[in-house]
């Protein structure tokens, strides 16, 4: 069952990435709350980094979603051999 054994440890770490990434979510919504009222140039720049960060994270997510729905797969033909 080593096999077995090192997948689910791969899921246990895995979720615990995805625990660490909706923890920094967090971290970022509580500063938006804090902001001051901003500047044209200030909200300028957070849309900016709005952008990036966001489209960053969407990709890596999307991708990751992507694996791990063939992960699924592969192991659900494993499976069936």
């Amino acid at each position: 069952m080593p096999g077995t054994q090192n997948a689910l440890s791969e899921v246990a770490y895995l979720r615990r990435s995805c625990d660490y990434l909706l923890s920094a979510l967090r971290d970022v919504e509580r500063e938006l709350g804090r902001l001051p009222d901003l500047t044209d140039a200030q909200e300028t720049i957070l849309d900016m980094e709005t952008s990036l960060a966001g489209e960053d994270i969407r990709k890596d997510l999307d991708h990751a979603a992507s694996s791990a729905e063939s992960w699924l797969a592969r192991i659900e033909n494993v499976r069936n051999l």
